[in-house]
């Protein structure tokens, strides 16, 4: 059995299961305070906590699959595409530059590659839609050896 006053009551209360029925729980500022716990509340919490890991863990996955390997995810709609380093290094890129196309590049709303080595160039003069056309002209464009190479960053360029 437990007595206290209760302020916001202005008497003094009594009580016999207050300290078996409320756990007590170290607050913040190291005081310690027995603390009401709603089990179907909880178990909600529970169920929501379990449901958004799920989510967060599946939307990892998708992350870690596909062309956003080595590339990651677009958020913008007009992309650029700088290609840049020596043809071995291009052509083992190759299969993941065809998965970024193929996933990623095909649902914006435009896009244009650059290639940058020695010097640059461009593969239109500016953005064009990602039709199927447009796509596998630049997947050929992307991938054909035109001795633009470079072993420099791309700073100097």
């Amino acid at each position: 059995q437990l007595e206290g006053h209760v302020q916001s009551l202005h008497k003094k209360v009594t009580s016999r299961v207050y300290n078996t029925s409320m756990p007590l729980f170290k607050w913040h500022d190291e005081t310690q305070k027995y603390l009401h716990v709603d089990v179907h509340v909880l178990e909600q919490y529970k169920r929501k906590l379990v449901k958004f890991r799920h989510d967060v863990e599946r939307r990892l996955n998708w992350l870690r699959s596909g062309s956003r390997v080595p590339i990651g995810s677009l958020s913008e709609e007009n992309v650029i595409i700088v290609l840049a380093g020596s043809p071995p290094s291009r052509h083992t890129f190759a299969h993941f530059l065809q998965l970024f196309f193929e996933e990623q590049l095909c649902t914006r709303h435009s896009f244009n590659l650059v290639r940058v080595g020695r010097w640059y160039d461009v593969w239109r003069k500016g953005l064009v839609e990602p039709s199927l056309a447009n796509l596998q002209e630049a997947w050929r464009w992307a991938t054909e050896d035109t001795g633009c190479h470079s072993n420099r960053g791309l700073l100097p360029s």
